[in-house]
């Protein structure tokens, strides 16, 4: 029997000495990101959406503009200090982060693989996060994190760690691509709550009653962003096929 949980599959690829891509697929996203670069700063920035869960979604490519002229950063938290995540879809913010800090080290690949069995919620809350679960990440398919979750807490036998509280402090100390490893881990295992939740029992975003968490979510969007009936998808089974979709024929650096 086949255990439900999330996955999510990132995949970053320099092509040559001036551009990289980064693909991510997961249940409710479809999402690429392309970085040109002259060695040194951001020349250009484009994004594909081919599966996104709300119709305002694709629209967000546009606050990524403001990276164009930016210094090239090592770390993929470091495009924080450029835009506020708030105000981006936050699988756009977070690839773009991945292919700066890429682009960056020079590096040609990265591929990322995570799986977060799925949690079982306090019924009557339907509170997503309250439950147990495990959360595995892969880079170039070694395993690097095998995290046991207790609610927002992070079980270690070198100690625990909250996943709100402290977490960005404590990975800024960190290596570069260890930190790069936790911060990726981390973001599954948010996106892997909304597993508990039928989006297509909703018209719109505002429906779901979320806070102020991304471009789709902001005051101006959610109550105009129309559900994608039909965009999910459930790769329990196995991560054979995902990026299936991805074409880098879509942006205008590599056609």
């Amino acid at each position: 029997m086949v255990e439900p949980c999330y996955r999510r599959v990132i995949d970053i690829v320099g092509h040559d000495a001036c551009a990289v891509t980064a693909w991510l697929e997961d249940d409710f996203h479809l999402f690429g990101v392309q970085v040109r670069h002259d060695g040194g700063k951001i020349v250009a920035i484009e994004v594909a959406s081919p599966r996104a869960p709300f119709s305002t979604c694709p629209a967000a490519s546009a606050k990524l503009r403001p990276l164009i002229g930016q210094a090239l950063l090592p770390r993929a938290s470091d495009i924080g200090a450029l835009i506020d995540m708030r105000t981006q879809c936050t699988h756009m913010f977070d690839l773009a982060g991945l292919a700066i800090a890429a682009a960056s080290a020079g590096r040609p690949h990265r591929h990322y693989e995570l799986m977060v069995t799925d949690r079982t919620p306090v019924p009557a809350q339907r509170r997503p996060q309250t439950g147990a679960c495990q959360a595995i990440l892969w880079r170039d398919g070694a395993e690097v994190l095998n995290w046991q979750i207790d609610g927002q807490t992070i079980r270690l036998a070198s100690g625990d760690h909250s996943l709100q509280r402290g977490f960005r402090a404590w990975t800024e100390g960190l290596p570069v691509d260890e930190a790069e490893a936790w911060l990726v881990l981390r973001r599954g295992i948010g996106v892997a709550a909304g597993r508990v939740v039928n989006l297509d029992d909703t018209v719109f975003a505002g429906d779901i009653g979320l806070p102020a968490l991304c471009h789709t979510y902001s005051p101006d969007q959610m109550n105009v962003a129309r559900r994608n009936i039909g965009s999910r998808r459930d790769f329990s089974a196995g991560s054979g096929g995902m990026l299936g979709g991805a074409d880098n024929s879509v942006f205008e650096g590599h056609r």
